[in-house]
């Protein structure tokens, strides 16, 4: 399918058909998967509504807390944001690397530039070429005063967006 409007209607139209399931779980992963199309279109507060009903059936689902902090952020509630992404990550340590970007984000915006960078540093262990967690691992470490830590950082994550661009990695 090469239209990506499409391919959301049609993720949304299958997603409401799911909700007929007797499953809970199955209707928990339906929820998720409509907060997600809402928050793809910017409709945070029905993003939210369809999360709060994916996490009453399922209030341990760390993808729905992950959603949940993700629509906070955005909508820059922050402090929400924070509580539901470490809520989020005492259920799956290993969320992906889109929830630790957020995550690092929504730490650097309510200026706690040091769990920022922590957060960062996780992430880029397992995601170690990930321009975006680079970008605000930089604009922490100049937060912090660490000056020449953030302009290496930056150069690197400069190299790192080029490769991307360009189709390519090198050996480093």
């Amino acid at each position: 399918m090469e239209d990506g409007k499409e391919g959301v209607r049609r993720s949304e139209e299958l997603a409401n058909r799911v909700l007929c399931s007797a499953d809970a779980g199955t209707q928990a992963r339906a929820r998720g998967r409509l907060g997600i199309i809402y928050n793809y279109r910017g409709q945070f507060e029905q993003a939210l509504a369809e999360v709060e009903r994916a996490m009453r059936a399922n209030p341990n689902d760390a993808d729905a807390q992950i959603l949940r902090a993700g629509v906070f952020c955005f909508q820059g509630n922050i402090d929400d944001s924070i509580t539901a992404f470490e809520t989020a990550r005492n259920f799956d340590p290993r969320m992906s690397s889109g929830a630790g970007i957020t995550m690092s984000l929504a730490y650097y915006t309510a200026e706690r530039f040091q769990e920022a960078l922590s957060t960062s540093d996780a992430y880029m262990a397992r995601y170690h070429n990930n321009a975006f967690l680079r970008a605000i691992r930089a604009a922490s470490l100049a937060q912090l005063g660490r000056l020449d830590e953030a302009q290496a950082e930056a150069t690197q994550d400069r190299v790192v967006a080029f490769e991307d661009q360009a189709g390519f990695r090198s050996s480093r």
